[in-house]
C-alpha cells in the first residue's frame, strides 16, 4: 500500500487524468457503478 500526501486540487487533477486514461466504453461502465453505488447513499 502507499501513502500519498498531495492537496486537493492535485489529487483531484490525478484522479480526473486517470479517468479520462480509460476508454470510453470504461468510462461509461465506471459511471454506472458509480449509479449503483449512489443508490446506498441516504437521502431525506
Amino acid at each position: 500500500m502507499e501513502v500519498r500526501f498531495t492537496t486537493k486540487e492535485e489529487s483531484n487533477a490525478r484522479r480526473q487524468a486517470d479517468f479520462l486514461k480509460l476508454s470510453k466504453t470504461e468510462r461509461v461502465l465506471a459511471f454506472f457503478a458509480l449509479c449503483r453505488r449512489m443508490k446506498s447513499f441516504p437521502v431525506k
